[in-house]
């Protein structure tokens, strides 16, 4: 009998960006006791996700310390200055061959739960792209099958998988998010609601 789907999915948590607009590095922060960046990585990890790729980058050995008693494979993004793209590519470069697609995951979305993961996957099916809505706005996390591998390593400069996505945007799946689970920490005040 062949594996779900689901059970060759990747989670890849983009952690490599600098914080410039918290002007600290945002993901050791607590949130409701528990780092960031931790949060995130556990929350992969409890999803149906075989395997969670972590990329990191600048603070990279004030996060690396963070995850080194979970069972996740951290890689560094040598070129985190270039933006966004550079981790994707360094994420997708070492997915496992044998994963049908990857599960793409913002370090500094510490609301994303295991069930919000596990949804998207299920939902995804066949589609090559399924991607999350919350407040009109279609973001991550996003599933992208391997076939769409490709287009996610000809990315460049500090602009995420949105025009993968927009790509895509015909026959992708989109499901919609709670509020709270989109939710992003860029600056002080997102810590404080």
């Amino acid at each position: 009998m062949t594996p779900p789907r689901a059970a060759r999915v990747c989670a890849v948590v983009l952690a490599a960006g600098s914080s410039t607009r918290m002007g600290r590095p945002k993901l050791a922060l607590a949130i409701d006791g528990e780092a960031m960046l931790r949060r995130v990585a556990r929350a992969a990890l409890a999803s149906r996700c075989r395997e969670v790729v972590v990329v990191l980058g600048a603070d990279a050995p004030l996060y690396a310390p963070l995850l080194a008693d979970l069972p996740v494979r951290v890689v560094h993004n040598p070129d985190h200055r270039e933006g966004i793209a550079s981790s994707l590519r360094v994420g997708i470069r070492v997915v496992a061959p044998e994963a049908d697609g990857a599960v793409i995951l913002l370090g500094d979305q510490p609301f994303v739960t295991a069930a919000v993961i596990d949804s998207l996957i299920a939902r995804a099916a066949d589609a090559l792209v399924a991607a999350s809505r919350a407040r009109g706005v279609v973001g991550p996390p996003v599933y992208f099958a391997r076939a769409v591998f490709p287009e996610l390593l000809a990315l460049h400069g500090d602009r995420g998988a949105r025009a993968v996505v927009e790509a895509h945007a015909a026959d992708a799946v989109i499901i919609s998010l709670p509020e709270e689970a989109a939710a992003d920490v860029d600056r002080p005040s997102d810590l404080h609601g």
